[in-house]
């Protein structure tokens, strides 16, 4: 029985990392085709000079859609953290992050920014917008740093904090970027900046979940792509 009970527990947790693996995955890449494809709809936007939220602003076209976009993107992003930190303990820093991200992400789908999402906005919902972005994306780009120092102990990820060290750092230093930007106006170059930022956590985040996919099925005698 207790054997049976231990099996059945162990299936169940196997089950609920590899959906939140999935999720980790899908979540960003859905956010990435669906983004591109507002920037279409919307005549006039230019993506290497306007931020991402400027498409959920009050006065775009694409407000509704790009409110649910940041909801594709907050609820999976929530899922896949759920799972990192219930796949390996050691991770749960990172899964908190992460977590924290994704559902900030989820928060500013119901704060509109104002016109040109302004940092210097006075309307009390592009504050509230401002604050929310700044605080998910700082733990954002600090959850490689974590994840670099929790994986460098952990079974099977040896191959894993080297890159997560560099994402790390080149995330920090683009943050930094482009708060420097938004913030003091140095450049029209904010919604580059913004999407490298956020491709590249993007991409750290997908390689992550892959990988905790497949050892976790491994680990429970299944195969995994």
């Amino acid at each position: 029985m207790a054997e049976a009970v231990i099996a059945s527990h162990a299936c169940a947790t196997t089950s609920l990392v590899t959906v939140s693996a999935v999720a980790g995955v899908v979540g960003p890449i859905l956010f990435v085709i669906t983004l591109t494809a507002l920037s279409y709809l919307w005549p006039g936007y230019k993506p290497l000079t306007q931020t991402i939220s400027e498409l959920g602003a009050t006065n775009a076209p694409t407000m509704e859609l790009q409110a649910l976009n940041f909801a594709i993107l907050g609820v999976p992003t929530a899922i896949f953290a759920i799972g990192l930190g219930v796949y390996n303990r050691h991770f749960r820093s990172t899964s908190i992050l992460v977590g924290l991200y994704g559902i900030g992400t989820l928060l500013v789908a119901g704060l509109p920014c104002d016109p040109g999402c302004s940092f210097k906005g006075t309307s009390l919902v592009q504050i509230a917008h401002s604050l929310d972005a700044l605080f998910s994306f700082v733990v954002f780009a600090f959850a490689p740093l974590f994840f670099w120092r929790s994986s460098r102990t952990a079974p099977k990820w040896t191959k894993t904090p080297a890159w997560s060290l560099r994402v790390a750092i080149l995330s920090i230093l683009m943050l930094v970027s482009y708060l420097a930007i938004t913030a003091l106006a140095l450049s029209s170059t904010a919604g580059l900046v913004q999407r490298i930022f956020l491709g590249l956590l993007f991409a750290w985040m997908i390689m992550i979940a892959y990988k905790m996919a497949r050892l976790a099925t491994i680990d429970s005698g299944h195969s995994f792509p």
